[in-house]
């Protein structure tokens, strides 16, 4: 046990920048503040794209070469390794430490096993507490994604923390390390960091990890020391102290200690803003030397527990659990929310806090997927260090054999693959099933991740069917037929001549109501009142059990109307009548089994998605700060989070849709597109002495696309390096660009291209790359069976030529204040405008 003070460096995410870090305590150790006893590292500790640094640290040689820290470095989650490298662990006396490199270790409940002379760490990494050799400090330390009452701990089936947290002479912790916040921290923070949050986050209490405010409920530290997301901008957060919960077992008006939340940045190579702090220093005098009265210093001051049904919002006085037991203090939130996540996969009761059976979190694979599912759900981006760590590339690369079309990574820890049809999705879990059989899972990068069906179409409702008083703004009619045996299937084409027929029955039907007594007979030709038209609507599967559907269009609500009733005997619709029609036998048993409905109105296609689209002038939705130049069919604006401050967009003002072809260079307005990027290719050459490099994506998306052109001036070196950065980064995605040679427009090559003359339905990725004073141009043409490019796709190319970091393809990394957007778009605005206008007198 230590008597004196220990002094302590904090320290968050580090992620392999083990140079800097190397550098900045060399420098704070033989420093006035130095020198330090140890430092503690939250968050990912190595980085994959930092080998060099990473083999620097561990090199290992007599005559002092390699990096070695000036003092003992901690740290909890590994991280990403770069590839090829392998940590030489190495056992200690110490428990749950292992060394790494000379003044390196990692605090982890896996024990070291060599095996045919390769150490390695073997079993599950959890949530325990550990006295550190340096002056006996106290650390309990939570491993990524770590919960409560799960693990393989001692008989009890608790995390070793969980344990030890509960005995009667435990008092507390010095230090708490994780790599997320507690759920409800954020209520402490100052005023102007809640605003930041709340900035940078839609709700900023849904903020940090509910089991991580648990654990730090359990563990009562004094300091607890967490590193702040990415998606938080890696930036320092400090919250007021708080009071801890009395143990179960102690008088609830006891006085205890406090603690102090502390979210640290990234380690940076250059001097950090001091919103983005990424290292602390604590004089600290180990809890073991306190008694209970030093400990509980400032305990009036300090605000309650943010952890706690109070602070939650609930009045509850605790949770009772499946053992009998009370949490007191413990959000009825927190326990009510994981419940409700584990009780939807596990019966008889098995939630993660049975005592009596060890939980498990994987989902055993769906029995019986939808036949017409062709999404997998991936998961366990965790084990990855960061989510961000693996890329919707690398599971295609992972994938290829199976043909995968497109893969979704979000912010989360699980994502989704899409395939072609059902039959690839099907082969791609069987192949990748378990021993078991009751899992798969697939390496990528080195990392082992679940797959099971999606079950998205599953859990979706049935769709309503509309009764002729819900109907009365429609006049369209849904035809399906439905397979009641194998043997009654029909297939696409027997499907369409049905479909007809019931279109000339329904119209015969209507001719025949409306015939006069007396005169020649009116015909759905001669009467377009009578006319009626079909659509039959495509499965997205090729599965051969895919339902088959279709709509029947009438003039109006009325004619419709008329038309169910006459096949139906409803006004509601229903099975039709197939008895009472005039036709062949064959027809008749083929429409035994087919239903007419209401179809509801079919809405505008983009019409809805006008209201919130960016680019829409109408839309409130659109910051008109940004626009530089307005011309007759298109204008000139700043995007949202440019990559310089010279990047702009060409945004045709109306919204195209799919039968005017949905790009910019293809749609109603390309002629003056091209003239308006043509005057800001003269524009950046003549006064800015730089290239342009133009690219359009004209991808469909989800509520309806927007076409817009960007254009991102880049220097001599960047530009003589698009080409190829263009060309190797479309391989890697197994898609080619075709070179334009001809002086057409790309409207006219791509019907060439594609014999589609209409230009319906065509996506493409276009791009104009200068080469020798002038450009070539490119165009990847996407049919149905190609695979998608990424949505960031021309930034990725753009700041990969400009050596910038690959977190700035993504434009919320490029955001800049509003003042900041102003004053670069007034500044482009005065300059564009002032040269085309010497460019017409």
């Amino acid at each position: 046990m230590s008597s004196r003070k220990l002094k302590l460096l904090c320290c968050g995410s580090v992620e392999g920048k083990f140079h800097a870090l190397h550098k900045k305590l060399t420098s704070l150790n033989s420093g006035k503040a130095g020198p330090f006893d140890l430092c503690l590292c939250s968050g990912p500790f190595f980085g994959s794209d930092q080998i060099e640094a990473t083999n620097s640290l561990l090199l290992q040689r007599k005559d002092g070469g390699g990096m070695e820290f000036p003092f003992p470095v901690y740290f909890v989650e590994e991280g990403k390794l770069p590839k090829d490298v392998t940590l030489p662990y190495e056992a200690t006396e110490h428990e749950n430490i292992v060394r790494i490199a000379p003044n390196v270790y990692r605090i982890t409940t896996c024990h070291v096993s060599k095996e045919e002379g390769v150490c390695q760490l073997k079993g599950d990494d959890m949530a325990d507490i550990t006295a550190l050799p340096e002056g006996d400090l106290v650390v309990a330390h939570v491993p990524r994604n770590a919960r409560l009452e799960e693990g393989n701990g001692p008989s009890t089936g608790h995390h070793p923390l969980q344990v030890k947290a509960k005995h009667v002479s435990f008092v507390g912790c010095d230090v708490l390390m994780t790599c997320e916040w507690g759920q409800g921290i954020v209520k402490l923070f100052k005023s102007s960091d809640q605003a930041k949050c709340s900035q940078l986050h839609s709700n900023m209490n849904e903020l940090g990890s509910y089991d991580v405010a648990e654990f730090s409920v359990l563990c009562k530290p004094r300091y607890h020391i967490a590193s702040t997301a990415k998606d938080m901008q890696f930036l320092h957060f400090a919250a007021l102290p708080y009071r801890n919960i009395p143990a179960a077992f102690c008088d609830t008006m006891s006085k205890t200690h406090l603690t102090r939340f502390i979210s640290l940045g990234c380690v940076t190579e250059t001097k950090p803003q001091k919103e983005k702090k990424y290292l602390h220093a604590v004089n600290i005098l180990t809890i073991t030397a306190l008694d209970k009265e030093t400990l509980a210093q400032g305990f009036n001051d300090a605000l309650p527990c943010p952890y706690t049904d109070d602070s939650y919002g609930s009045t509850n006085d605790g949770v009772i659990l499946s053992n009998k037991t009370q949490t007191r203090g413990l959000s009825e939130a927190s326990a009510r929310s994981i419940m409700q996540e584990d009780k939807s996969s596990y019966s008889n009761n098995d939630f993660r806090w049975n005592l009596n059976k060890k939980s498990n979190r994987k989902r055993p694979l769906v029995d019986n997927p939808d036949s017409s599912s062709v999404t997998l759900h991936i998961s366990g981006l965790f084990r990855a260090g960061s989510s961000s760590s693996i890329k919707g590339v690398d599971v295609l690369d992972a994938l290829k054999k199976f043909c995968p079309q497109k893969v979704r990574l979000g912010n989360k820890d699980y994502g989704f693959v899409d395939f072609s049809s059902h039959e690839d999705a099907r082969k791609c879990i069987e192949d990748s099933k378990d021993i078991s059989g009751k899992f798969a899972q697939v390496k990528v990068n080195g990392v082992m991740l679940d797959l099971n069906w999606s079950t998205d179409a599953q859990s979706k409702q049935k769709r309503k069917r509309f009764t002729e008083s819900e109907a009365m703004d429609s006049s369209s009619l849904y035809f399906r037929v439905i397979h009641r045996q194998e043997e009654s299937r029909v297939t696409s084409e027997e499907f369409n001549e049905l479909l007809e027929h019931v279109r000339v029955l329904s119209e015969k039907a209507l001719e025949d109501e409306v015939q006069p007594e007396e005169g020649d007979r009116v015909t759905a030709e001669q009467e377009p009142a009578l006319a009626v038209k079909s659509r039959h609507v495509s499965s997205k599967s090729e599965s051969s059990t895919a339902p088959l559907f279709g709509f029947l269009d009438f003039a109006s609500h009325a004619a419709a109307s008329m038309a169910v009733q006459l096949l139906t005997s409803s006004l509601d619709g229903g099975f039709i009548s197939a008895a009472s029609l005039k036709t062949d036998e064959k027809i008749k048993r083929k429409l035994n089994n087919a239903v007419l409905n209401w179809a509801p109105k079919p809405k505008p296609k983009f019409e809805e998605a006008r209201t919130d689209c960016w680019f829409c002038l109408a839309s409130p939705t659109c910051e008109k700060h940004l626009i530089v130049s307005v011309r007759n069919s298109c204008y000139v604006a700043m995007p949202k989070g440019p990559l310089n401050e010279h990047h702009i967009l060409v945004v045709p003002v109306e919204h195209d849709d799919e039968e005017q072809g949905i790009g910019a260079f293809t749609g109603s307005s390309s002629e003056e597109v091209v003239e308006i990027v043509n005057d800001c290719r003269n524009f950046t050459r003549s006064i800015l002495s730089k290239e342009l490099f133009v690219f359009e994506r004209a991808f469909q998306t989800k509520g309806g696309y927007h076409s817009h052109v960007q254009c991102i001036p880049v220097d001599s070196t960047a530009a003589k390096n698009l080409h190829s950065i263009l060309i190797g980064s479309a391989s890697k995605l197994q898609i080619s660009f075709k070179e334009v040679t001809s002086d057409f427009g790309l409207r006219t090559v791509i019907s060439a291209l594609t014999d589609n003359e209409e230009r319906k339905n065509i996506e493409y990725f276009y791009a104009e790359v200068p080469f020798g004073g002038s450009f070539k141009r490119y165009v990847y043409i996407r049919s149905d069976t190609d695979p998608f490019l990424p949505l960031q796709f021309g930034r990725e190319v753009a700041a990969n030529s400009m050596n910038m970091d690959v977190e700035r393809s993504y434009w919320k990394e490029c955001v800049l204040p509003h003042s900041d957007e102003s004053r670069l778009v007034e500044s482009y605005r005065s300059s564009f405008e002032k040269f085309c206008a010497g460019k017409d007198s």
